[in-house]
């Protein structure tokens, strides 16, 4: 789940990068640089038992250059990709290629989740296409596969931004632009909407192990749900933070400033400055212990891949890419990660 640096300004516009924190020694996590790191697309054993998959990298085939913003995978409903100007891929299981499918939005998809009892839900920003006053906002809304594989707007025109999108199979959820979030429990005929006590600041991620317990990540701030209510929660840093992650015993967090943090079970946060080659955004994993972290945006001329064991070192596993947004997976031996230039690469067992 992504928000574009480009436009958290507002409709369309710009805005210049934000100072990037001096180099800093890290207070718990080493720098990538103290680490042996591997090659662009080479094989890291995945685990340490009898039967040892070596995962490497694949760059696959797509049919369009625009940046992919977002990336879901289920192993019954498939692999998606959703980015720029209504851009929605679905992967060929077969041969590993992916397709572009018709969206009825140039609105730029920011997020894209699902889950078998519920099918595939994806949405984002309205478009801007300039005009008089600077900004002819085209709408984009919250859209769903339905059974047939048809797109069905289900909150079409009515907000301009979904900027968080979860679900857990029987819930989904979704927070405006106005940070109220949004929640149905009968694929979207009807929905409830509460607004937490949030301070301004734009809403980055929306995620959590249940209804009842959700996270929502805001560029300087993080919420809780505690008995129906939403709850602050003390961050690491004063940064804007840009990545979440959430594990059952264990919480990751990434900030602009190249900052990596996670909480364990204790509630305390450790962590420190990565030497990352671009700003982190996308956080995925497969367990608490195997953990991957994306390194990409709007203005950053290369992307890479790191990986955790959860024991507070990142090591390199795909470096020299196109500028990369998000990441998912199956599985510890199958994941994605998206990115500019339509960029989808693809880690699997060899």
């Amino acid at each position: 789940m992504y928000t574009p640096l480009l436009w958290i300004a507002g409709c369309g516009g710009s805005s210049k990068p934000l100072p990037v924190d001096p180099p800093a020694t890290p207070t718990a996590v080493p720098t990538s640089s103290t680490t042996p790191s591997a090659p662009a697309d080479t094989a890291r054993p995945a685990d340490t038992g009898a039967d040892v998959c070596h995962l490497a990298w694949v760059r696959e085939p797509t049919d369009t250059r625009h940046t992919l913003l977002d990336v879901w995978s289920d192993p019954e409903l498939g692999t998606w990709a959703v980015g720029e100007v209504g851009t929605l891929l679905q992967r060929d299981a077969a041969d590993g290629s992916w397709h572009t499918l018709p969206v009825p939005t140039r609105g730029h998809l920011l997020q894209i989740t699902g889950a078998p009892a519920v099918g595939v839900w994806f949405g984002g920003v309205g478009y801007c296409t300039g005009g008089s006053g600077g900004c002819d906002l085209e709408p984009c809304g919250l859209f769903r596969l339905d059974a047939t594989g048809a797109v069905e707007a289900v909150a079409p025109e009515v907000f301009t931004w979904i900027q968080g999108l979860w679900t857990d199979g029987q819930q989904v959820a979704w927070v405006s632009d106005n940070t109220t979030v949004h929640r149905s429990d009968d694929l979207g005929a009807t929905w409830s909407t509460e607004l937490p006590p949030l301070g301004w600041s734009s809403t980055i991620a929306l995620d959590g192990l249940s209804a009842d317990d959700l996270y929502l990540l805001q560029l300087y701030g993080l919420w809780h749900t505690e008995g129906g209510a939403w709850v602050e929660q003390p961050l690491p840093r004063d940064d804007q933070f840009y990545a979440m992650w959430i594990h059952p015993d264990r919480m990751f967090l990434a900030t602009y400033n190249r900052y990596v943090f996670q909480r364990d079970a204790d509630g305390e946060w450790t962590g420190g400055r990565l030497d990352l080659p671009a700003t982190p955004l996308g956080l995925w994993g497969s367990s608490a212990d195997d953990v991957y972290l994306v390194a990409g945006g709007d203005f950053s001329p290369s992307g890479a891949v790191y990986h955790t064991t959860g024991d507070g070192t990142w090591t390199p596993v795909l470096e020299d890419t196109p500028p990369l947004y998000a990441i998912d997976g199956t599985s510890a031996e199958d994941l994605y990660a998206v990115g500019a230039e339509g960029a989808v690469y693809h880690a699997r067992c060899e």
